[in-house]
């Protein structure tokens, strides 16, 4: 099955998912004040931080080994140290949690300090079944339970919501519950003829083996993906430590927001692109797949991107209401950060490919420094726009330095990528034009400007498509039904 057909069926629930995010988000933002959305960014934070790094990161291991048996113990090995991790960061609530999120304005998650390592488990546990489904190529169930997450997450809020539960607390439910149906989806799509196949490899040999033989995941990739969590959340934790909890929410609200075609597509290419690039590198062909990967990530989302640094305040002003439009201040300081994440996190992968951990390691470290810098130098100025600006800054810095050098390692020709990139810069430029005009130099209202940037975004999309022939067939045939998991 081709690159594009598994990501566009991989991305089909992913779109799904969001679009129903997206249609619920107005109606949240309506019911929920920004303090309680800065609740549920500081556990967000917290959980995305125990959970990303819960297995230690040997589920990366489980799309490596050519054997079944061998990737079936490394996936059981990872289960078994998420369970561990959990038990791990009960132990730390208990005893540090209160003292810890007074640093940070969370005296309010006081009270759900007990979900913090039940989220753990739930996160780190769907990583690895979904490491598991994109080894089996199963991608349509991987989508099934981000539609099922979805479902549950945003229908939860806005039931909360209207039923007069408009604290972080119920935000943080509905996250969990949204969390624990994705996982469970994945166990029961796998069903007992597979968790029985799945366990049946189970030997402590291999199991020890495995963890053996993919040791630099837990020694450098774990603590590369850790402190490149930290960094990224840095936003949360400084701006509690040094604004407020509202200041936390205007940024939870406008990272949701630009994440949308990272949740959309990016992370879908990341998934497949993780299995396509392995087998380049045993046929010798990675320095093709890394480029045509790459320029894929270009064209799908640099004209959103670019458009929110133009538009970013009038959209949310309109869209969530007035009281969010600082949230739109700071999607347009955030945006060029953004492109250039949604580019790199899923070429990120190179570095597990590659073997090359210990380098992540050492620019994770120099980032996480970078960013910290940034965001005190803004902290202690008393401005968060001037911190996420610079936070931005050092954030585009460190993806150029590590992609650059990713791409030499890869075999990328960077001269034809460099030409490859002119046609979307080009078309994003001229058509970001339009809306820029109507906003400077017609002076339109607001929602006119939204709708013209609309316009022109499906002009811009239009071209994506007719240049990408393989794009549009194979979206064609999963809405149509006719690919099968």
């Amino acid at each position: 099955m081709s690159f594009v057909r598994n990501v566009a069926k991989l991305a089909s629930g992913t779109v799904v998912a969001q679009a129903f995010g997206v249609l619920m988000m107005p109606v949240i933002t309506r019911l929920f004040a920004p303090e309680a959305f800065g609740l549920l960014g500081l556990f967000i934070t917290i959980t995305g931080i125990t959970g990303v790094v819960a297995a230690f990161r040997y589920e990366m291991a489980v799309m490596l080994p050519e054997s079944e048996e061998e990737a079936a113990n490394l996936a059981l090995a990872a289960l078994g140290l998420v369970i561990l991790s959990a038990v791990f960061w009960l132990v730390v609530t208990m005893v540090a949690g209160p003292e810890l999120l007074r640093l940070f304005d969370g005296e309010g998650m006081v009270g759900y300090l007990f979900v913090i390592p039940l989220m753990t488990l739930l996160y780190g546990g769907y990583q690895v079944m979904a490491r598991w489904f994109s080894r089996l190529t199963r991608f349509g169930e991987l989508a099934g339970s981000r539609v099922a997450q979805a479902t549950v997450s945003h229908g939860g809020k806005v039931a909360f919501g209207f039923g007069g539960l408009v604290g972080g607390g119920p935000l943080i439910a509905a996250q969990v519950a949204g969390q624990a149906l994705s996982f469970l989806f994945l166990v029961l799509r796998l069903g007992r003829q597979g968790l029985q196949q799945l366990f049946g490899y189970a030997q402590w040999r291999l199991i020890v083996q495995g963890l053996h033989r993919h040791k630099n995941f837990p020694h450098f990739a774990t603590w590369s993906v850790l402190l490149n969590t930290v960094s990224r959340q840095l936003p949360v934790l400084m701006l509690g430590y040094f604004f407020s909890l509202q200041a936390v929410g205007f940024f939870t609200l406008a990272r949701q927001v630009l994440s949308l075609p990272a949740m959309f597509i990016g992370e879908a290419i990341g998934q497949v692109f993780f299995q396509k690039a392995a087998q380049a590198r045993r046929t010798g062909n990675l320095g093709g797949a890394v480029t045509e990967v790459a320029t894929r990530l270009v064209w799908y989302g640099a004209f959103p991107l670019l458009l929110v640094t133009l538009i970013g305040r009038d959209v949310f002003a309109v869209f969530f209401g007035e009281v969010w439009a600082s949230a739109g201040i700071y999607a347009q300081v955030l945006s060029i950060w953004i492109l250039g994440s949604f580019v790199h996190s899923p070429l990120s992968n190179l570095c597990d490919v590659l073997e090359v951990q210990k380098a992540n390691l050492i620019y994770n470290v120099a980032l996480l420094i970078g960013r910290a810098l940034a965001l005190t130098a803004g902290g202690l100025a008393g401005d968060p726009v001037l911190a996420l600006a610079l936070f931005a800054a050092a954030g585009v810095v460190g993806i150029v330095v590590m992609d650059v050098w990713l791409f030499g390692r890869a075999g990328v020709d960077l001269v034809r990528f460099g030409r490859a990139l002119v046609r979307p810069v080009a078309w994003s430029g001229a058509l970001l034009l339009v809306p820029a005009a109507a906003k400077w130099l017609l002076r339109l209202d607001s929602i006119w400007v939204i709708v013209i940037g609309a316009m022109a975004a499906i002009a811009y999309y239009s071209v994506v498509v007719s240049r990408d022939g393989r794009l549009a067939p194979a979206i064609g045939r999963v809405f149509n039904g006719r690919m099968r998991a």
